[in-house]
């Protein structure tokens, strides 16, 4: 029986809680627990300025409830923005980033505080979260969808600790607008032949890097941060192995640390060849920072890119770029300096990249492998106001986009935009076809079409 002090009503609760506070906190204390305190006066802002209510905080989460779906998941994306902008400029081991989950149930109200099911669903769902990101309950989606410009994917019924029945969930991503990448991606097919992509192409990656500051018009915002990526060590000197940073010695941390990678992959994509695994080793182990490396279990494959700006677009690139070129959504295995600990009960979990995903009304924000820069080229911010016939094309490597707004019908401009992309110099006909994007204003990129999808006229 409830105590007659307490009562019951429908409440939004968002849960937030630092990812990896415990190495954090054994790493720098002092640093941590400062910054993390600078962080919640900027949280709280955050949640007030969205008529939200901190209930109960522990040592590295914060609880909060909200009358309102939207506002809540308002709340939550400004407060991920800005954890992103205050770690553009702080190396990955010294970058607090969040996971939040958000669940709109009936609650138990004891004086201030917020207790039952509908707070402990919201904290599964943080634990279901992306680092940086946010998941939120089915009951949640029902009442924001439509309302907000986010991209999202389903992850279905979830069983979560503690909770009777299974939870459905939606995994939410937003544009963190951190500022122009270029991505370079190895050749899979090179990758069976054990070669390395030139050290040539790395340097395209970084021309490439800053036309694109420059287009986007920020070079001055972000000329400090590009002097920084471009002095920061080829290979740093420490790795995180499974959580830890460990110093690697000049005598054998190369051995050690191609041995760790391998048998991670292994693990991850037990299909995929020795050769090709011992290839992306190599070739992640050369690549310039920021860099990542994922895997597709089913069809075996792997995916290295390198050369981005922060780490954040390196991880986000990275795996869409796998999802696109093999149709799953793929494992990180490594990100940066830190390699991803083997799950205690072998499960390895795909990252679902939700802009590969989404298949409404073209929207720039919701484009993949796409910089900001580019995003805002005219051919891209004004598709939706051009008319038709209109296609785009894109091919993962080198984050390449074909956008065709002529032709004398729509298939015309399906075909050319499939053609441009084809013959492409930057791909030389690597790593498959390239994909319809759009087809006039719909996204069609979830169909994988490599043909055109209008019929030809009779």
């Amino acid at each position: 029986m409830e105590s007659k002090d307490m009562r019951r009503k429908l409440a939004t609760i968002l849960v937030a809680d630092v990812v990896a506070f415990s190495r954090l906190t054994a790493q720098n204390e002092d640093w941590t627990i400062r910054t993390l305190g600078e962080f919640r006066t900027v949280a709280d802002e955050i949640i007030a300025r969205h008529e939200g209510r901190i209930f109960n905080t522990g040592g590295d989460s914060v609880l909060a409830e909200f009358a309102s779906p939207v506002e809540a998941v308002r709340a939550a994306v400004d407060f991920q923005e800005a954890a992103r902008s205050r770690n553009l400029l702080q190396p990955r081991d010294l970058q607090l980033r969040f996971r939040i989950g958000i669940n709109l149930g009936d609650v138990m109200v004891r004086g201030d505080d917020l207790l039952g099911d509908g707070v402990n669903i919201a904290a599964r769902l943080e634990g279901l979260a992306e680092p940086g990101g946010i998941c939120v309950s089915g009951s949640v989606w029902d009442q924001i969808n439509g309302k907000l410009s986010v991209g999202y994917v389903d992850i279905g019924e979830q069983e979560v600790k503690n909770i009777p029945r299974p939870v459905r969930a939606y995994q939410l991503r937003v544009d963190a607008g951190e500022g122009p990448v270029a991505v370079e991606h190895p050749d899979p097919g090179k990758h069976a032949a054990g070669a390395t992509l030139p050290p040539a192409t790395r340097r395209r990656g970084r021309v490439f890097l800053a036309n694109g500051m420059l287009a986007g018009g920020i070079a001055a915002a972000l000329g400090i941060v590009l002097i920084v990526w471009w002095q920061w060590p080829r290979l740093s000197p420490t790795l995180s192995v499974a959580g830890s940073s460990v110093p690697q010695s000049p005598a054998a941390p190369v051995s050690s640390l191609r041995d760790t990678l391998a048998s991670r992959l292994a693990a991850a994509a037990p299909g995929m060849s020795e050769p090709t695994r011992r290839a992306g080793v190599e070739e992640f182990l050369s690549a310039a920072p920021h860099r990542a490396l994922s895997v597709s279990r089913d069809p075996p494959g792997l995916w290295v890119s390198w050369s981005v700006l922060t780490s954040g677009y390196a991880l986000e690139l990275n795996l869409e770029g796998c999802q696109i070129s093999y149709g799953r959504a793929c494992i990180l295995i490594a990100l940066d300096d830190t390699i991803e600990p083997a799950p205690a009960d072998g499960h390895w979990a795909p990252r679902y990249m939700p802009k590969v995903q989404y298949s409404g009304l073209f929207d720039p924000l919701q484009l993949p492998i796409a910089s900001r820069p580019r995003r805002e080229q005219r051919d891209i911010a004004d598709y939706r106001s051009t008319p038709p016939p209109k296609a785009i094309a894109l091919h993962p490597r080198n984050s390449r986009i074909f956008v065709v707004a002529e032709g004398p019908t729509q298939r015309a401009a399906e075909e050319k935009a499939l053609k441009a992309c084809n013959e492409d110099p930057e791909r030389n006909g690597k790593l498959g076809e390239c994909l319809l994007y759009a087809v006039a204003d719909r996204v069609v990129l979830p169909l994988r079409l490599k043909e055109p999808l209008t019929a030809a006229s009779p």
